[in-house]
């Protein structure tokens, strides 16, 4: 009779977690990880087709568990300034724990270059809706177009290491209308 095991999928998961953030994608292998979890390769195939599956489903969980976040922080924001802060910051937490994703150009190739842009298509949409849900719920209405550029930007920055403090007053002029240059 074949042994039962618990948890298998969440094992794997947490363990694969466990590599990226220490060691990087490149260290994490299948093998690697069935070991972690004293189970066969081939039982991990059962519930992870590849390597990028696995590590997809590690950070699928983590980019909900930070949407969430954000979700709360936006709709508990008692001004823009602190809700933009607050989503801002929950994205710079999710870069540093998945650098891998936000690398450039040729590195890309190493985490799927085919996904990149599906990636940062989904993350551009999450993040226009939490930012929609933000002004929404300070009974503000931007146009689309400043969702966006908020939220290429929350990306953009976030992923080349600013602080907030550094990019709080080109927020600030955008969202007033300030086309004055000093």
């Amino acid at each position: 009779m074949p042994k039962l095991l618990d948890n298998i999928r969440e094992k794997a998961v947490e363990q694969a977690r466990e590599v990226l953030t220490s060691q990087g994608y490149k260290a994490l292998t299948m093998r690697d990880i069935a070991g972690r979890c004293g189970i066969a390769v081939g039982t991990l195939y059962n519930y992870f087709p590849s390597k990028e599956y696995l590590t997809g489903s590690v950070v699928l969980e983590d980019w909900n568990n930070v949407f969430d976040r954000m979700r709360v922080l936006a709709g508990g924001a008692a001004s823009v300034e602190m809700g933009l802060r607050g989503i801002y910051e929950q994205m710079v937490s999710f870069v540093d724990s998945h650098n891998y994703l936000f690398v450039s150009g040729a590195d890309r190739t190493e985490t799927g270059e085919y996904g990149y842009a599906r990636r940062h298509g989904l993350l551009l949409k999450q993040l226009c809706q939490v930012l929609e849900e933000l002004f929404s719920g300070l009974h503000r209405r931007e146009d689309e177009s400043i969702l966006v550029f908020l939220a290429e930007s929350i990306i953009n920055f976030s992923g080349k290491r600013y602080s907030y403090d550094q990019i709080e007053e080109a927020f600030s002029r955008i969202l007033r209308g300030d086309d004055r240059h000093q």
